[in-house]
């Protein structure tokens, strides 16, 4: 094989690696979008009486950490696409409302 062909054939495979990550992060991404939904609601309902919700609270906050906790490392160490970093903080910012709206 020529040099230029061992060339396109590296780029093409790097290429193939780097949207398999991409949809890996999506996938991750996606994980995360929702159980944020999800915290939110069982935040909502705890906050209002619901005593199966007050229950879940702290084993759905310590997920939420640990789900945060891989989303920011991956920021980190440039696993994610310019367009995933944008929809991560875009949902941090939506718990940190979360977080200031509880204060008040």
């Amino acid at each position: 094989m020529k040099a230029v062909e061992k060339g396109l054939v590296l780029d093409t495979a790097e290429n193939a690696k780097s949207k398999k990550k991409s949809k890996k992060w999506d996938k991750y991404l996606a994980d995360y979008k929702n159980y944020f939904k999800e915290y939110k609601r069982q935040y909502k309902n705890a906050q209002n009486g619901d005593h199966i919700a007050l229950s879940q609270y702290p084993y759905m906050r310590d997920r939420w950490e640990a789900l945060k906790g891989r989303m920011i490392e991956a920021k980190d160490n440039n696993c994610l696409t310019q367009t995933q970093v944008q929809k991560v903080d875009k949902i941090n910012v939506k718990t940190a409302q979360l977080a200031f709206n509880e204060l008040q």
